[in-house]
């Protein structure tokens, strides 16, 4: 059976959890990466064979899962401090059978360590990015990447970037590499294209 498309015109795409939500937007704000946004990633960033993905602020992890089933040969990691999400994104792991290559964690994405990623996708606000910016810039010296949605990662140069029009707004995805680093520090090296599977995730 097909996943079925949620609807492109409902940003939040989840009334349930909008409901669960409730009273704590103030705090927490949730704002989760559109159906549109989702299938443009692969045209920025093409997963590789043990490609080791890390979400920061992964909400319902739509975005991890949707690699994840996208590609099979990936492993995952959400993490997220708000427990009401943790839990939602848990059951919708199990719910698409994502168990052994996906996996959430509740925690501070701050402190979380990213040693053992060669991915990193955040869509955070310009304050977070800054305060992230030399754990991911060290990442990007390793020879991994770092994709960010609607704001730059202050202080490093994206190496691509992607526009998406939706329905009242316009979105664009950045793609930071070895060449965002500095020149003398770059690596060489260029992955090749795959195509991501057909899907349509029931977010």
């Amino acid at each position: 059976m097909r996943p079925t498309r949620p609807r492109s015109n409902d940003y939040y795409g989840d009334p349930v959890l909008n409901m669960k939500m409730k009273g704590m937007a103030d705090r927490i704000p949730y704002y989760p990466t559109k159906w549109e946004v989702l299938k443009r990633i692969t045209r920025l960033y093409t997963p590789q064979p043990g490609d080791r993905i890390v979400e920061l602020g992964s909400g319902d992890a739509r975005v991890i899962r949707y690699l994840a089933m996208s590609f099979d040969d990936i492993t995952a990691t959400g993490v997220e401090i708000n427990p009401v999400l943790v839990s939602e994104s848990r059951k919708r792991v199990e719910r698409d059978r994502l168990e052994e290559r996906v996996e959430i964690v509740r925690g501070d994405l701050f402190s979380h360590p990213l040693d053992c990623y060669n991915v990193v996708y955040a869509y955070l606000t310009p304050a977070a990015l800054l305060k992230l910016r030399d754990k991911l810039a060290a990442l990007l010296l390793r020879g991994g990447r770092v994709m960010t949605l609607d704001y730059r990662v202050p202080g490093l140069e994206p190496a691509d970037k992607e526009e998406v029009h939706t329905p009242g707004r316009r979105h664009v995805l950045y793609l930071y590499t070895s060449e965002s680093a500095p020149l003398s520090l770059r690596l060489p090296g260029k992955l090749p294209a795959r195509r991501p599977r057909n899907l349509r995730l029931p977010l």
